[in-house]
């Protein structure tokens, strides 16, 4: 089976905020400053939402990640948490919460906005080894990996492709819990993935409590790990590495790497790399660089006639002053070899 790569260097504009900040998904592994902190005593506590289709009863791992824990429970204890809604909701792949935007009080004012909202600071990213299975709880967090405040997401059907890229801080602990979350996560949405029944996806009140506070508490399973040997692609030092369709690349220093989302069409980008913002020259708003690749079955086609399509297409982009080719050897192939197609 044959395969062709593109590769495109694109700017757009970068004015919005990410409303879907669970979806971007970045492989850099980060390790906190704060890693080797133990807070011995949230060993025991447990965190219990009671939302209108159930409780989520969740257990901590304070021992890979403690300060995630820590920010999770004075959230809590704090009654942040209280009267928000499952803003984000997909099917077999996750519910997601913690949006402050999503209070009953102010729910349709904001609604535009959700997903956008936290509790007014970021903390470190706690990447760890726990794969993101069913009933995993994670932090939801933008495209730098240090941006997660108060945010979360419940993993419905496990979801491996985000393990190692987001901070896992704990996982439900009973089967009443997984059937609350089969029950929210099956609730009818809009095309944005918004719960149509808010009061279903509500939590009406989050408390922390300890193990003993329930009734036959399950024992303690031991979590699914990462394997060291797990061959998916991933960055090696520098250089992104991908054995699926076997290429490596080495991004520009600096820039972060997103991953696709779920369900992704096959012809989505197999990776992007996403730039730092740059000011413009003239008043032009500011744009951000990415490249992205994609790849794409030939079928009857070869190299040459995709490659010879794509510089046929990027010479009347330049001709029509479009797209600006700053590579001169680039410049050069594209003007030369673009007349024959008449443009």
């Amino acid at each position: 089976m044959k395969f062709e790569f593109h590769f495109q260097v694109k700017k757009h504009k970068t004015n919005l905020k990410f409303s879907t900040p669970i979806l971007i998904l970045i492989s850099i592994i980060s390790i906190s400053a704060f890693g080797n902190t133990v807070f011995a005593e949230n060993d025991d506590k447990i965190v219990i939402m009671y939302t209108n289709s159930g409780p989520l009863i969740i257990e901590l791992f304070p021992d890979d990640a403690p300060n995630t824990v820590e920010n999770f429970l004075e959230l809590t204890e704090s009654g942040f948490y209280d009267d928000l809604i499952f803003h984000r909701i997909i099917k077999d792949f996750m519910i997601q919460g913690g949006d402050p935007l999503t209070k009953h009080d102010e729910v349709f004012e904001n609604i535009s906005l959700w997903g956008t909202g936290d509790a007014g600071y970021e903390i470190p990213a706690e990447f760890n080894s726990i794969k993101h299975n069913r009933g995993i709880v994670s932090m939801a967090r933008g495209a730098d990996i240090d941006s997660a405040s108060s945010q979360f997401f419940i993993v419905h059907k496990d979801s491996n492709h985000l393990d190692g890229k987001y901070t896992v801080f704990g996982k439900l602990l009973t089967e009443e819990s997984y059937d609350t979350l089969d029950k929210i996560a099956n609730l009818s949405t809009t095309s944005r993935d918004l719960p149509n029944d808010l009061f279903a996806s509500q939590i009406i009140k989050a408390a922390v409590i300890t193990r003993a506070d329930i009734e036959n508490p399950p024992s303690i399973e031991e979590l699914d790990r990462l394997d060291v040997t797990d061959s998916s692609p991933t960055m090696i030092s520098d250089r992104y590495v991908n054995t699926e369709y076997d290429f490596s690349i080495i991004p520009p220093k600096g820039w972060t790497v997103l991953y696709p989302e779920p369900g992704s069409k096959p012809n989505d980008p197999i990776i992007t790399f996403l730039g730092q913002k740059e000011q413009l020259p003239h008043g032009i708003d500011e744009f951000a660089p990415y490249i992205y690749i994609n790849a794409n079955e030939l079928g009857d086609k070869t190299f040459q006639d995709s490659l010879d399509s794509r510089i046929a297409q990027y010479h009347m982009m330049v001709k029509q002053k479009a797209l600006l080719i700053e590579s001169e050897k680039m410049h050069n192939l594209v003007t030369t070899t673009g007349t024959s197609y008449g443009t």
